[in-house]
């Protein structure tokens, strides 16, 4: 970052830093008191969820916002994050790339992938202005090996 001559400037915290201290803040928000997770947003914030039918529902404005959060009830869930992968992106936002796994009280496993754009905001912080979180379904392929498992590879 280049900074005006004469000027003092705070150093900018690296993307992945950023990520880590927002994926920790945002999870356990979301499982203590989700109540309060769409404090995280703004009414010009978006999220999209899948639908029963798998198909991605976006809403935007707080009250819509936090009725998807709240749906989801992540206090059912014990939520593992494998992966929180972050880059600068447009205007100073960070682009934030999350893999996991929910865990129920039954021991059922499901996947998730969950992306977030945070916005800066005058003043300093961020805001998220965009999160898509969707769930990854596990499909067995025809030879029996599961979508997980990689590539096949063809011979011959």
């Amino acid at each position: 970052m280049a900074t005006q001559a004469g000027t003092a400037s705070a150093p900018r915290l690296s993307p992945q830093v950023i990520c880590s201290v927002f994926v920790e803040q945002y999870y356990h928000i979301l499982h203590e008191t989700p109540d309060q997770a769409h404090k995280f947003y703004q009414d010009t914030s978006r999220i999209g969820r899948t639908g029963s039918d798998g198909v991605m529902e976006y809403v935007t404005t707080l009250p819509e916002i936090s009725k998807k959060i709240m749906a989801m009830d992540f206090s059912k869930y014990l939520t593992e994050i494998e992966t929180a992968d972050a880059v600068l992106s447009h205007n100073g936002g960070v682009l934030i790339v999350v893999t996991g796994s929910l865990t129920m009280v039954d021991d059922f496993c499901q996947r998730f992938t969950q992306s977030f754009f945070l916005a800066p905001q005058d003043g300093g912080g961020y805001f998220v202005l965009n999160d898509i979180f969707r769930l990854i379904t596990q499909r067995n392929l025809e030879n029996g090996r599961t979508q997980k498992d990689g590539p096949v590879a063809q011979s011959g």
